[in-house]
Formats: structure tokens, C-alpha cells, sequence
């Protein structure tokens, strides 16, 4: 796979969950602190994908190599099916209760981290580095943050 299509995916499937966090925030926006919590996560998320974006001129200069395990394609679209699942789940006369829904959205962030962990990219552009590090790094925090609403919603229970 060459670098700019593994980019392309990237910012992809950043704006695939990002337009899950503004379906999120919309469906719980009775609630000011969760739809703000998804809509934070929605805004971050098309900053990844723009740090995705804005790697391709870079790696065109820097032509850095990347090995993506086999199962990154098939990861990559099982997570867009995936999401298409929870949003049809979420969306249906049963709806979703607020703890599931933080469930799910902390598995999606386990599933991004996971893809970021499928590809090893191997370049010697600290920018470049730079950038796909504060990606994955940022991936953690969304868990976190979601971890830490789920953790005070079942304080609240």
C-alpha cells in the first residue's frame, strides 16, 4: 500500500466517526453535557482527519515507507460497517440507553487505536512523526473521556 492511500484511509475513517460523534451529539442533545462531550469529539475527530490530510505533502517530499499488516484493509472497512451497525442501532424505535451508547463509542476509539497500531510507519520526517503521534495520542484521550462519563453516569445510577 503506498503512503498516500494509507493516508486517504486514515482521514476516512477520522471522518466516519467524527460524523458518528455529530449523530451522537444530536441524538443526546437534551442532555448539554453529553451532546457537548460528542460534539468536542466530532470537532476533534476532522482534526485528525486534517492531520492525516496535511501529512500527504510531506510524505510526498519524504517518500516514507509503510508496512501495514494484512489485516489493516479489512479492519479498516469491518470498522465503517461497524459504525453504520451502531447508528442503525442507535437510531431505531429501541434506541440506545446513554451508557450503551458510551460503550460503543469507547470501542470505537479501541478500534482506532487498534488500527493505528496495525500500520508501522517508518520514516525519518519529525513532522511527519510528529503529526501521526498526536493522532494516536489523542485516540487515547477520547477513551478516556468517554471512560470517565461512563464512570460518572453509573455513579449517578
Amino acid at each position: 500500500m503506498r503512503i498516500q492511500e494509507f493516508l486517504d484511509h486514515c482521514a476516512a475513517s477520522e471522518r466516519w466517526v467524527r460524523d458518528f460523534y455529530t449523530f451522537l451529539a444530536e441524538r443526546f442533545r437534551a442532555d448539554p453535557r453529553c451532546s457537548g462531550l460528542f460534539g468536542q469529539l466530532a470537532e476533534e475527530e476532522e482534526a485528525h482527519a486534517c492531520g492525516f490530510e496535511f501529512l500527504k505533502p510531506i510524505a510526498a517530499r519524504s517518500a516514507p515507507q509503510i508496512v501495514v499488516n494484512d489485516r489493516f484493509l479489512a479492519d479498516f472497512e469491518r470498522m465503517r460497517r461497524g459504525l453504520d451497525k451502531v447508528r442503525h442501532r442507535v437510531e431505531s424505535q429501541n434506541g440506545s440507553s446513554l451508557p450503551d451508547v458510551l460503550g460503543l463509542a469507547i470501542l470505537v476509539e479501541s478500534t482506532t487505536m487498534e488500527r493505528d497500531k496495525l500500520a508501522f510507519v517508518s520514516v525519518e520526517d519529525r513532522d511527519f512523526q510528529r503529526v501521526l503521534d498526536g493522532i494516536t495520542a489523542c485516540d487515547e484521550a477520547h477513551r478516556k473521556k468517554l471512560e470517565e462519563m461512563r464512570d460518572s453516569i453509573a455513579v449517578l445510577a
